[in-house]
């Protein structure tokens, strides 16, 4: 936060007001004091369709400025948190039309059963004003309490950007010809200054009968290849490879870091029933990698046929995601980062344009062209906004990223076939 005095009231003072769409939908509205501190409290009435907000307005909001927001809140009784206990800002211009409308939607834990949600956003060029709303929702015995609200104009946000490298290898048949291919292409890609490169599915053996006690280990030869290539080209590679564990076989994908360390890997979820059958085991954990320059997670081929897979790594926090593949699932990959509002990212193996990289909106962005030995980069903003108008808000722009994480209906999500 900034040393700047907070623009908003506290809560003691009448300039918060409750609202619902209706009275038999309200949620019970009280003002407390615990511990000398003012709160806010919504409680359901038990109507587990409920719906309202504590509502306060802030006037005199510079366009195109930072503003830093944050709220104390103790949720009881809640089941389903990005569902039930929300943030919205609704910003407004001089006419008083809404011109966008943010969730805040970064969850953290302060203790003693208190979380605090933040976020910091760029006002509108034109707006003058926003409107504070903290709600409660779809819960039939949920209570939350409210505390320290926080509004301040803050520093520039600085973006953080990437330049993105995927790529497109023709197969040789050959281990050391398919090696210098992958050293080659990472150069090309270097000289392009890229942050990060993704290597398609299996190049290295693709097709190859190899003896077992043959196949590469994390780390082995190959890594340690790749992993001089990264250091001298400063990126982060993606390389994905038969790996030999013990007596397992997995499709894994390694992540290697500027400094050429092994950052992390991540071993193929879904197992195709023909890799199955030729003794490929399968991985059982999404993780997300940290990057100097954002959270990423890896998918390889089939896991990004189940958007399940996808979206326990969106809800991670995964900012990017990369695919290496052996298909050309261009609808199902320009879906998945629609459903989240985050860039996905192909290195193919079908042509050259089953190389792409995909923006927030599902818009192929940059793909693979050459009809040989492809490269396509692009540069990403991990903080640019992507708005869709009308999109769950109303008349005003709403952003993909935070409208999905927290209107998904969770509650009616039954099974084990939907991630929680």
């Amino acid at each position: 936060m900034s040393n700047h005095k907070s623009l908003i009231p506290a809560f003691s003072d009448h300039q918060w007001h409750n609202w619902s769409p209706r009275p038999e939908l309200s949620p019970v509205f009280n003002r407390e004091n615990v511990n000398g501190a003012d709160v806010l409290h919504a409680a359901s009435s038990g109507n587990y369709n409920g719906f309202g907000y504590w509502r306060c307005a802030i006037a005199a909001i510079d366009g195109g400025a930072a503003y830093a927001f944050s709220f104390d809140y103790c949720p009881e009784r809640i089941d389903h948190e990005d569902m039930n206990v929300i943030v919205i800002l609704t910003w407004q211009s001089e006419h008083g039309e809404m011109l966008t409308r943010d969730y805040v939607g970064e969850r953290t834990e302060i203790g003693e059963g208190w979380k605090q949600l933040k976020r910091t956003v760029d006002a509108p060029l034109a707006a003058i004003s926003v409107i504070v709303e903290l709600g409660l929702r779809w819960t039939k015995e949920g209570t939350v309490r409210w505390r320290n609200p926080a509004v301040v104009r803050t520093e520039p946000i600085q973006h953080r950007k990437a330049r993105v490298a995927t790529t497109y290898l023709k197969q040789h048949g050959d281990l050391t010809a398919n090696l210098n291919a992958m050293l080659d292409v990472i150069d090309r890609a270097g000289k392009h200054h890229a942050d990060i490169i993704c290597l398609s599915e299996v190049y290295y053996d693709r097709g190859m009968s190899l003896p077992f006690e043959e196949i590469e280990t994390v780390p082995g030869k190959l890594t340690e290849l790749i992993a001089e290539k990264a250091r001298a080209n400063g990126a982060y590679v993606i390389l994905c490879m038969k790996e030999r564990a013990e007596e397992l076989l997995y499709v894994t994908a390694v992540l290697i870091d500027r400094q050429g360390n092994i950052a992390g890997k991540f071993r193929k979820v879904h197992i195709p029933l023909c890799e199955a059958e030729d003794g490929v085991s399968a991985g059982t954990e999404y993780p997300v990698f940290e990057t100097d320059f954002g959270k990423i997670g890896i998918l390889i081929c089939f896991d990004l046929m189940f958007p399940e897979a996808t979206q326990i790594l969106a809800k991670a926090g995964a900012e990017m995601i990369f695919s290496p593949t052996l298909g050309d699932a261009q609808l199902r990959a320009r879906a998945r980062a629609a459903d989240h509002g985050i860039h996905v990212i192909i290195s193919g193996a079908n042509e050259p344009r089953s190389s792409l990289i995909i923006d927030p909106l599902g818009e192929v962005i940059s793909e693979a062209s050459e009809a040989s030995e492809g490269l396509c980069l692009a540069d990403i903003d991990l903080d640019q906004r992507h708005y869709v108008y009308w999109l769950d808000v109303g008349p005003a722009n709403g952003e993909p990223l935070y409208v999905y994480a927290n209107q998904r209906r969770t509650d009616t999500y039954r099974g084990d076939d939907f991630p929680r």
